[in-house]
């Protein structure tokens, strides 16, 4: 009877991990993490204490994680099966590189945006400026009216552009450090738990140095 609740659990915990897969493969990292957490927190599975230091790392962006929570996960996995430390290692590295890259890749387009809003701001200015020039133009009554709406139209329209181009400015600029500082713990990470085995911190340190991260460590 024992043996057959053992059986039981075992194919729920199966069936589980199979489930969380799944989610994982499709990105649902909400969904999967629920699962995971559950597994590892119930039944202290290595493989699930793995699978959600992984997703912790995927949810750094949205501030509700931070790469020691995901440390602390894979150290867990390493208690209940000091054997695969190594393997455990090489998995970290690796979500680790890609979460590296995906951040770099957003830093970099946001500083795209940045340059892009500051131009925009100029360029609006000067069309504010024309467009004021363009309504203060003295010509007949009618002309005057018509050129005196367009311009107040003209000046409405840039300025409007121009507070869309400062807010946008605003928000490049403060999500920059953001994202220099997420780089900097992901790198920072994997040295803490991974640069005792030279062969995964070695092909680390070579993939990032292709990166070309001087300027955000």
């Amino acid at each position: 009877m024992e043996n057959n609740a053992a059986d039981a659990s075992q194919d729920m915990i199966n069936t589980e991990l199979k489930r969380g897969a799944f989610k994982l493969q499709n990105e649902e990292y909400e969904e999967a993490g629920k699962i995971f957490e559950n597994l590892a927190i119930t039944h202290d599975i290595p493989t699930a204490w793995v699978c959600l230091g992984g997703i912790k790392l995927h949810q750094l962006d949205s501030g509700k994680t931070k790469v020691q929570q995901a440390i602390n996960c894979f150290n867990r996995a390493v208690e209940l099966n000091p054997d695969s430390k190594g393997q455990y290692q090489e998995t970290y590295s690796n979500v680790s590189l890609q979460q590296i890259e995906k951040f770099r890749n957003y830093y970099l387009e946001t500083k795209q945006h940045e340059k892009k809003a500051k131009r925009g701001r100029f360029w609006n200015a000067a069309l504010m400026g024309a467009a004021i020039g363009y309504g203060n133009q003295r010509t007949n009554s009618s002309n005057s009216v018509f050129r005196g709406t367009a311009g107040v139209a003209g000046a409405a329209y840039a300025i409007d552009r121009m507070n869309k181009n400062s807010m946008q400015k605003q928000e490049a600029k403060n999500l920059l450090p953001f994202y220099q500082e997420i780089i900097k713990q992901l790198v920072e990470g994997v040295r803490s738990y991974c640069s005792d085995n030279l062969t995964v911190y070695q092909e680390f340190l070579n993939k990032t140095n292709q990166l070309n991260l001087a300027a955000f460590i």
